[in-house]
């Protein structure tokens, strides 16, 4: 298991303007393809990513899990074998212990199908993630197909206080009645849904047919506001359907908006600023090769008036 702690980095004046102004927009026309990767042989990449934010009044992460299993739905971007899993405790006051971990293969609703696959960090089936912190799994020998939807479920055995999580997946998540069902294939005891990623920041595969990571950086338009839920329609999800279109070498598509955040004001809302979180959210993304940022609107709109009190 490897743990990492976010490290901001500090883009200064002019770096900040150029967030605030730039809106760096890719077209992947018919029969085009990225540039190759220049012989750096990328190959673990960022399948699907979720920027962690703080808990947020009135959601689930205000009050935390106990005994709790918490089933996240993701979309692979690219496919690859093995894959390994990120999870994180950045936004919590102390370590966060976790009694298991599976992926499998999403079905209806919260129940998988097929095979579901033990997820083990350090050599560990239980374990702890420090305050502030994110851990990567050990390699999983599960063969993941492009665009394809999975599964993961984190089992919470103790109270976890406020939850680090991702506010507005556009995706139908699970929580479960009391107890560990993270081996559960049926729906069953998935009894709460909602509407928010919870501990999960990441899915890293090994794909020797792409040849990097490019990240989307943004605000509620990368992050897919107001798409259909549990379509997979946000912008980020076109682009990876397109990459996926053509031939040869690709790239993985790594999502990481946040609905409502700003180039240089944080908040308990809308996530830490652009400026503090892009070192953990772009450059520490495995095999990232390219960014794309659209970010500002917001440092204009809500300028005047904040949207929400103490934001």
């Amino acid at each position: 298991m490897s743990a990492k702690t976010a490290r901001p980095v500090h883009l200064g004046l002019l770096g900040a303007a150029a967030l605030l102004i730039v809106a760096l927009i890719v077209a992947v026309l018919p029969g085009s393809r990225p540039a190759a990767a220049g012989g750096r042989g990328f190959s673990w990449v960022t399948s699907w990513s979720a920027s962690a934010q703080v808990a947020a009044p009135g959601s689930l992460a205000v009050g935390g899990f106990d005994d709790r299993t918490v089933r996240d739905i993701i979309f692979a971007s690219v496919g690859g074998d093995p894959i390994r899993l990120e999870l994180t405790n950045a936004f919590g006051s102390a370590p966060l212990r976790v009694g298991r971990v599976t992926v499998a293969v999403a079905g209806s609703g919260a129940a998988v199908a097929g095979q579901v696959y033990p997820v083990t960090f350090g050599g560990r089936a239980s374990f702890q993630i420090p305050a502030g912190a994110q851990v990567i799994s050990d390699p999983v020998a599960m063969r993941v197909w492009p665009l394809e939807d999975l599964a993961v479920s984190v089992y919470l055995p103790g109270r976890t206080g406020r939850a680090t999580f991702h506010s507005d997946a556009q995706q139908v998540n699970w929580v479960s009645a009391p107890g560990d069902h993270a081996a559960d294939r049926d729906a069953r005891a998935f009894t709460t849904a909602t509407s928010s990623w919870y501990y999960l920041s990441g899915l890293i595969v090994r794909s020797p047919g792409t040849d990097g990571t490019v990240v989307v950086f943004g605000d509620s338009i990368t992050d897919g506001f107001q798409s259909t839920v549990g379509r997979n329609d946000r912008w980020p999800d076109d682009l990876a359907r397109r990459l996926d279109a053509l031939d040869g070498p690709t790239l993985s598509v790594a999502d990481e908006g946040i609905s409502g955040n700003r180039v240089l004001r944080g908040s308990r809302f809308f996530g830490a600023s652009a400026e503090a979180r892009f070192r953990r959210d772009v450059l520490d993304q495995p095999g990232v090769r390219d960014v794309i940022v659209l970010e500002g609107i917001n440092d204009i709109g809500f300028g005047p008036v904040p949207p929400h009190p103490g934001a």
